[in-house]
C-alpha cells in the first residue's frame, strides 16, 4: 500500500518560536526530606515549572526548567524550606541554539556522503509528514514478494493525524513484539531510534544476513504522539504531552493545553506521580484512556488476534532499561526474569559504544507514578516482557552530554540507534539458538532438531552477534514450529511429546537457575525433570548439561583457593597443580547461598541417577560438566576465566557426544583451554576426541 504524502521542504533542526524559553532558567535541586518533594510537585502544579528529571527521590539530584516570569518565587521558597540548588543554565532558548547549531554543523559535514544523501533520517530529525514518507519508500525497499512489511495506521490523533504503524517480518512468523516511540512529544531521539531499527531490519533483510524476522514479526509506531511531536518541532521545542483541548484551562491560559500520555493509562490510574492539574506536564487527563493515541495503542494490543511477546517503549532521557511497576514499589511475580533479560539487551548495548544503563524496577529506580504504558501493556495487556528505555544522554550531572537534555543534537542519531538496535537484538534472542543452529546447518541430513521449554523463554544464554557468516556463531532464532512447550515435570506430557515426534536423541539443557528465590523449585525441577528425561522408552543416548559448579565445593581447599582468590603463583604452583578428575567426589560448598547450594546438589544427584540408569539399562548418558558460558562469550579478567566454555568449544562437545559410538558413558568436563586450567580433560578427549580450539590464555592474558 502505498500513500500519497505532500511534503513540505524546510529544515528540521531550526525549531520555530524559540524565544518563548528566553530567560528560562536551568537549575538543579537536591531534596533531602519527603517535604522537598512535595514542594518540588507543588512547584510543577503552580508555577509551570518543568521537572526534566524522570527521579524523584530524596538525595538524588533532580534537574527542571523554571518559567523566567517565576525564578524569584521559586528560588525564594528554595532558601525558605533548605533546599539545596544550583543554576545549570540561565536562558534556556541559548541551550536549544547550542544543540540547534551542532546538528546544523552535522548536516553540513555529511552532506556530501553518499551513506547520509540518501538517510536523512541520520542527520535531522524528522517532522511528521518525512517520517510518513521513510515508512512508504522502507515498504517498497522490502521483498514485497513475500509480504515482509505492512504500514497500517492504529487510529488518529486530536488533529487527525494517523498512528502509523509499521510490522516486519514472516508472514509465517508466529512471535510478535510491539515497539513504540514518541510518546512524549519533545524527545526527539526516541523516533529516530525507532526508524534506525525499521531500516537496520530491512537491510538484513535485503543482505541476506541471519534475521530475527523468521520468527518475529515486529510492529513499530515510531511515533505514538504525532500531535506533540510537530508541535514540539514547530512551536515549543519542550512540549511535553499530545495537544488535547482542556476548555476551560486552555481558554484561560493557552498553554493548558494536552495530556501527559503516560499518565493516561487505566491501569492504577491517577495512583501516584501524576497531577490532576490540566496546566501541570503530569496532567494526566480527565479521565483515565481518555486521549485517542491512547486508546489506539490499547485497541491495536487488546483486539489482536497475535500473542505479543514483548511489548518496548523508547523514551529520553537517563539512560535507565526498566520494567513494571511504575505505580508502586512492589514487584511483578516474575521480576528476576524481567532483569535477567534486561541485562542481556544493556550488555549488548554497552559493548557498542561503551554506553550505560542502570536496570530496575520504575517505582524503585525513578519514582512511583502510575497510568504508564507499560504497567498497563503487562498488567492489562498481559504481556510477559515489558519495558521501557531512557535513551542518551545520561542523568548523571557528571555526563560530558547531559545538559542536552530532551535537547540532543543530530550528531547523536546514529550512535543511539547502533547501540539500541544490538540490545533489541540481543534481548530477542531465542532459548537455545547457538545450539539449534549449529546443528541444524551443520548436520542438516541427519537430525531433524527440534527445542523444547516450559515457558518458550528468552535465554540468558544466547548469542554473541560479532561473527561472520561462516562461523558456527552467526544464528538465527528458532522456527517457532519446531519449539514445543511443555514442562518437563510433566511425565504424561513430555512422553507423549517424545512418541509423537519420535525422538531418539535427547539434549538436556535445560535447568532452574540458583537465582529462583523459590529453593523447592531449583530442587523439585532440577532432579524430577531430569528423571524423566532419564526414564523415557526408546531413546538411544541423552546428554544431560551437569555443571561445573559440582566441583566448586574444592575451592575452599588448596591449591584451588588460590586460584579463586587471584593469589596462585605460576612460577612455582601451575606446575604442580593437580587437576581434579571426574573421579574425584564432588564436595558441596558451605558457604554459598542456599540457591546455589541447591542447584549444584541437584546436578549432583542428577549425575548420580545417570550413572545409577547406566548400570542398570542399555541406555547410554553423557553427563557434562559445562563450564561457564557467559553473555558477551569472552573469558574476562575474574577468576571464572579458569572455568570458561566458548560457544565454539560448547558446540563442539556436542558434536563429540553425538557422533561418540554408543557403548561411550560417563562423566566429562567441557571447558576450554585456559589458564590454570584445574580440571582434567583428558577423559573428554580419550573417550569423545573433544579437543578445545579457544583458551582464555589467547584472549585476555
Amino acid at each position: 500500500m502505498l500513500f500519497k504524502v505532500w511534503l513540505t521542504i524546510f529544515f528540521t533542526c531550526s525549531y520555530a518560536n524559540n524565544h518563548f524559553y528566553k530567560g528560562h532558567e536551568l537549575i538543579r535541586v537536591l531534596p533531602k526530606t519527603n517535604e522537598h518533594l512535595r514542594l518540588i510537585r507543588y512547584f510543577e502544579d503552580t508555577y509551570g515549572v518543568d521537572r526534566w528529571s524522570e527521579v524523584l527521590q530524596i538525595n538524588r539530584d533532580i534537574k527542571m526548567s523554571l518559567p523566567k516570569k517565576q525564578i524569584p518565587k521559586i528560588k525564594k521558597l528554595c532558601k525558605q524550606y533548605g533546599i539545596d540548588m544550583k543554576i545549570l543554565n540561565n536562558d534556556l532558548e541559548k541551550l536549544i541554539q547550542t544543540s540547534d547549531n551542532i546538528s546544523k554543523q552535522h548536516k553540513s559535514r555529511t552532506r556530501r556522503s553518499i551513506k547520509y544523501q540518501s538517510s536523512s533520517h541520520l542527520t535531522d530529525y524528522l517532522r511528521y509528514d518525512q517520517i510518513v514518507q521513510f515508512l512508504n519508500q522502507q515498504h517498497q525497499r522490502s521483498p514485497i514478494v513475500k509480504n515482509f512489511t505492512s504500514l497500517f495506521s492504529i487510529g488518529q490523533t486530536h488533529e487527525n493525524r494517523s498512528i502509523w504503524t509499521i510490522r516486519i517480518g514472516k508472514l509465517t512468523a508466529r512471535r510478535n513484539i510491539l515497539v513504540d516511540c514518541g510518546i512524549h512529544a519533545r524527545e526527539f531521539i526516541s523516533p529516530s531510534t525507532c526508524l534506525y531499527m525499521i531500516d537496520k531490519l530491512i537491510d538484513e533483510v535485503n543482505n541476506g544476513r541471519p534475521s530475527l524476522l523468521s520468527v518475529f514479526n515486529i510492529y513499530i509506531i515510531p511515533l505514538l504522539n504525532p500531535d506533540g511531536y510537530e508541535y514540539a518541532q514547530t512551536e515549543r521545542r519542550m512540549w511535553r504531552k499530545n495537544r488535547a483541548p482542556n476548555g476551560y484551562y486552555q481558554r484561560v491560559n493557552p498553554n493548558c493545553m494536552g495530556v501527559d500520555l503516560n499518565r493516561n493509562f487505566g491501569y492504577h490510574w491517577m495512583e501516584n506521580g501524576a497531577s490532576t492539574y490540566p496546566c501541570s506536564e503530569t496532567y494526566a487527563g480527565p479521565y483515565q484512556d481518555s486521549e485517542p493515541e491512547t486508546r489506539s495503542l490499547q485497541k491495536f494490543i487488546n483486539q489482536s488476534s497475535r500473542h505479543w511477546d514483548a511489548y518496548l517503549t523508547f523514551h529520553s532521557y537517563g539512560q535507565y532499561w526498566i520494567y513494571p511497576w511504575g505505580f508502586a514499589l512492589h514487584m511483578p511475580d516474575d521480576y528476576i526474569e524481567l532483569d535477567n533479560k534486561a541485562n542481556i539487551g544493556s550488555e549488548a548495548l554497552k559493548r557498542v559504544n561503551g554506553t550505560l544503563y542502570k536496570i530496575g524496577s520504575a517505582a524503585n529506580l525513578l519514582y512511583e507514578s502510575a497510568g504508564g504504558s507499560d504497567d498497563w501493556a503487562k498488567g492489562v495487556g498481559k504481556i510477559k516482557y515489558v519495558y521501557t528505555v531512557e535513551l542518551r544522554p545520561s542523568d548523571d550531572m557528571n555526563d560530558a552530554h547531559a545538559h542536552f537534555a530532551f535537547m540532543l543534537p543530530t550528531t547523536f542519531i546514529e550512535p543511539v540507534g547502533q547501540e539500541t538496535y544490538a540490545g533489541v537484538k540481543e534481548f530477542l534472542r531465542l532459548v537455545g539458538t547457538i545450539l539449534f543452529n549449529h546443528l541444524t546447518k551443520t548436520y542438516p541430513e541427519k537430525y531433524q532438531v527440534y527445542g523444547l521449554d516450559l515457558h518458550i523463554d528468552i535465554s540468558t544464554r544466547y548469542q554473541s552477534h560479532d561473527f561472520n557468516e561462516q562461523d558456527i556463531k552467526t544464528i538465527s532464532s528458532i522456527p517457532i514450529e519446531k519449539f514445543i512447550q511443555c514442562d518437563i515435570t510433566d511425565r504424561t506430557k513430555l512422553y507423549g511429546i517424545i512418541n509423537e515426534l519420535k525422538i531418539d536423541i535427547i539434549i538436556h539443557l535445560a535447568a532452574v537457575l540458583e537465582s529462583c528465590p523459590d529453593i523447592e523449585k531449583i530442587s523439585y525441577v532440577n532432579i524430577e525433570g531430569t528423571r524423566n528425561i532419564f526414564e523415557a522408552s526408546n531413546i538411544r543416548r541423552i546428554i544431560y548439561a551437569s555443571s561445573v559448579r559440582t566441583v566448586f565445593g574444592y575451592l575452599t581447599r588448596q591449591p584451588y583457593l588460590s586460584i579463586y582468590n587471584e593469589t596462585f603463583d605460576d612460577s612455582t604452583m601451575l606446575s604442580h597443580l593437580q587437576k581434579l578428575t571426574v573421579s574425584d567426589h564432588p564436595p558441596l560448598a558451605s558457604d554459598q547461598t542456599p540457591g546455589i547450594i541447591a542447584y549444584e546438589q541437584s546436578k549432583i544427584i542428577g549425575e548420580q541417577m545417570a550413572i545409577d540408569m547406566i548400570k542398570n539399562h542399555s541406555k547410554s548418558i553423557i553427563c557434562v560438566r559445562i563450564g561457564w558460558v557467559n553473555i558477551v562469550d569472552q573469558p574476562g579478567f575474574t577468576w571464572l576465566r579458569t572455568v570458561w566454555l566458548s560457544y565454539r568449544d560448547a558446540c563442539s562437545f556436542i558434536d563429540r557426544a553425538l557422533e561418540a559410538p554408543l557403548n561411550i558413558s560417563g562423566i566429562y568436563f567441557a571447558l576450554s583451554n585456559n589458564h590454570r586450567l584445574w580440571v582434567d580433560l583428558d577423559d573428554a578427549k580419550r573417550d569423545l576426541g573433544y579437543i578445545p580450539q579457544d583458551g582464555a590464555e589467547n584472549l585476555c592474558l
